[in-house]
């Protein structure tokens, strides 16, 4: 009965853990996007991934449409 209640709990705080990373992770994208200059873009989709921030969608921080091949506001895109 003990055992089940430790299972729970590891697997809640665990659970809890991965959230937390996630969220730190957005957060520290967020602020990366946030220090650039107004009206900064990157030249190109090898520096946005370099600084560890793609993808960039239209709107964000660094977007140029030179790098949104497809049009779909989604710059620097995964490989398929």
């Amino acid at each position: 009965m003990i055992a089940d209640y430790l299972i729970g709990a590891v697997i809640i705080g665990g659970a809890a853990g991965l959230a937390l990373n996630a969220w730190d992770g957005h957060q520290a994208r967020k602020a990366k996007l946030e220090a650039l200059p107004a009206g900064y873009q990157f030249p190109g989709c090898d520096a946005v991934r370099a600084q560890g921030l793609d993808p960039l969608r239209r709107g964000e921080p660094g977007y140029g449409k030179h790098m949104d091949g497809d049009g779909d506001g989604i710059a620097c895109e995964p490989y398929p």
